[in-house]
């Protein structure tokens, strides 16, 4: 199940984004190959991640750094990726375990659905 698709286009060539639950299958990434006609090392899977510090890790370890450099013609002059620092700050978020409250102020909190993605997390 795909909760949400982004294409892009870069002289011509396209990267397809895709947010699902889980990562993707080999053979999903094929058939969206075929079908989007992206290659499918530029199909992107944005899958469940603990917080959203982990999102850069997991492009990284899809090779996404390299299917865009590679469409904006920049691999001669790219340095290698250091993510280190923000490793530590994904694992960091990872381990909190103090909780805080959160005050709503607002003209419509009296209604249910008015600020349900706030109240869900």
């Amino acid at each position: 199940m795909c909760i949400s698709c982004a294409l892009s286009q870069t002289d011509g060539k396209y990267t397809l984004l895709v947010g699902d639950l889980q990562p993707l299958l080999d053979n999903t990434k094929m058939k969206r190959s075929q079908f989007c006609h992206v290659e499918a090392a530029n199909i992107l899977n944005i899958h469940g991640v603990p917080n959203i510090w982990h999102i850069p890790l997991l492009l990284r370890n899809q090779n996404a750094h390299h299917s865009i450099l590679k469409q904006l013609n920049l691999l001669s002059i790219a340095t290698p990726l250091d993510l280190e620092a923000w490793t530590r700050r994904a694992e960091t978020f990872d381990n909190l375990t103090d909780s805080v409250r959160i005050a709503m102020v607002g003209n419509y909190v009296g209604l249910t659905d008015s600020y349900l993605s706030v109240v869900k997390v």
